[in-house]
């Protein structure tokens, strides 16, 4: 099986989102690696079909496969290896996003220690991974746990070369955390730092740079600084409808917060 082009042919399934060809030609072409005994192949198509039903929501389908994934590793002698934490992580990610959030976390640690035991420490695979590990704890409700795990992101990123916007988009995930946690003061501290990074960058028209001015139209709602909020919603509702169109529901959701704002910009007028 020549890998060059079934990446190809994958690629080009997904560039014309025809998501039914992919999946059957993903399967169709586990059946002849497994045929061939192609057993780099076999493990390479695994992965990317456990992918595929994890981004289509089917997340009983993609389990086993990367369990299946991971017993060809062991038939590879890829045990221990940066192959072998990448499929954790595939692993756990589908776990997590599967609202299996203990499962999600074991696995994670399993592949973070891995990675270290390897030697492997300032890698942009690995802040992902402390990234998805704060989504999890998050949906514990643990956002002092959320937060270090950001900040353990963070450290990483800056040893890393243009990674200014994961930085940004980073902040907003720690000022997030933080409004749920009810530390407004704190939040709008890393939302600032946030929005400070993003248009350093230029980044004007990023779709995170429209999420860091939703959150600080929250922040700013939660302190009462009711103007302020109603500019960060409007900037943010204008950058998702130029990107998305006004039908997506990200719009209509901040369309929604721009007319909570003004109500309450109102109320406080006539106090």
């Amino acid at each position: 099986m020549n890998l060059r082009i079934f990446y190809r042919r994958l690629n080009e399934y997904y560039d014309g989102m025809k998501t039914y060809r992919a999946e059957w030609f993903l399967k169709d072409s586990l059946v002849e690696a497994k045929r061939q005994k192609h057993e780099e192949a076999v493990l390479i198509i695994l992965n990317e079909l456990g992918g595929f039903y994890r981004a289509m929501g089917r997340y009983s389908e993609a389990a086993p496969l990367f369990v299946d994934a991971i017993c060809t590793l062991r038939k590879l002698g890829l045990f221990h290896t940066e192959n072998h934490a990448t499929t954790l992580i595939n692993q756990a990610t589908n776990y997590a996003v599967w609202g299996r959030t203990i499962d999600a976390l074991e696995l994670f640690e399993a592949a973070r220690l891995m990675f270290e035991t390897l030697g492997i420490t300032v890698d942009f695979r690995i802040a992902s991974l402390h990234n998805n590990m704060s989504i999890a704890y998050q949906d514990m409700g643990e956002y002092d746990k959320a937060v270090d795990h950001l900040k353990d992101a963070i450290a990483i990123l800056e040893q890393l070369e243009d990674t200014q916007i994961e930085i940004a988009t980073t902040y907003t995930n720690i000022a997030q955390c933080k409004y749920h946690d009810k530390s407004f003061d704190d939040a709008m501290k890393d939302v600032n730092r946030s929005i400070e990074l993003f248009e350093e960058a230029g980044a004007f028209k990023d779709p995170h740079y429209a999420v860091a001015l939703e959150t600080k139209g929250h922040v700013c709602d939660k302190l009462g600084l009711y103007e302020e909020s109603l500019d960060f919603y409007t900037k943010a509702c204008e950058l998702v409808g130029e990107l998305y169109g006004e039908d997506h529901r990200g719009y209509q959701s901040l369309l929604f917060n721009v007319g909570k704002a003004q109500r309450k910009l109102k109320e406080k007028g006539k106090k």
